[in-house]
């Protein structure tokens, strides 16, 4: 009998170690668990919100010259009078519309300036925006042939919404957690202070050409987002978002 009850004392013994162990082992690991479930709540807002962030309008308008003879006079560049106001203006050839940059941006708030390459080259697309493009410098020309409205077609407008690489460099993207930019990108994606995070654009070839300067101190989750995005150049190209949050 008494074998039966010191069994009993044993196992109970036993069972409330096991328990204890239990009890520890849960408190070293619950900040762990707390930790890892906030930065990944942390990473999910982020990764859900900086699209909207990085995103801007743009309007690309395809025209046609119909009077083949506006350099008839020597004219290597021509004017005419703007499909949109107010807005950052990139011109390109629509037979080469990836590497041919032809255009600067409104020199007046309503004309725009072209200097194609090729004097016969007869449709061209216009891309407007309210973020900056950055295109081929073109030499300063004092006269121009000036197009009137029917020397020229409209051919198509097309409404398009990307992020915009120039909004991701003034959004501090590329600066490090201790600066300013980043700080108060941190306040609007509301990640909570002293939680370190990067957002870095990788274009299609997989190179980083934004945000490769930062470097995160300890263990990191990431995410990342497959993007079409607009580069300096009015392109729209193949890329990803990738969110670390450290």
């Amino acid at each position: 009998m008494k074998n039966k009850q010191g069994s009993h004392v044993g196992m109970i013994l036993s069972f409330v170690v096991f328990i204890t162990f239990l009890v520890f082992l849960f408190a070293i690991l619950q900040p762990m668990f707390n930790e890892k479930k906030e930065k990944s709540t942390v990473l999910n807002y982020i990764s859900n919100n900086i699209e909207g962030l990085l995103d801007e309008k743009m309007t690309v308008v395809t025209i046609e010259i119909t009077n083949y003879a506006w350099n008839i006079d020597g004219y290597n560049c021509f004017t005419f009078d703007s499909y949109l106001s107010g807005n950052f203006t990139f011109v390109k050839n629509i037979t080469d519309d990836t590497q041919k940059y032809i255009s600067l941006p409104l020199l007046a708030p309503t004309t725009i300036q072209v200097e194609p390459d090729d004097v016969e080259e007869t449709q061209f697309k216009i891309y407007y925006s309210n973020e900056v493009f950055i295109p081929k410098e073109i030499s300063s020309k004092t006269t121009c042939a000036q197009l009137g409205s029917g020397d020229y077609e409209i051919k198509s407008v097309r409404e398009e919404e990307h992020p915009f690489f120039t909004k991701a460099l003034k959004l501090g993207l590329n600066v490090s957690n201790s600066e300013e930019p980043h700080k108060e990108l941190g306040k609007k994606l509301n990640v909570p202070a002293g939680t370190e995070f990067s957002i870095q654009i990788i274009n299609e070839t997989g190179t980083v050409v934004l945000g490769e300067g930062i470097n995160l101190s300890t263990e990191v989750y990431s995410q990342e987002i497959p993007i079409e995005y607009v580069d300096i150049y009015a392109n729209v190209r193949q890329g990803r978002i990738r969110v670390g949050v450290a």
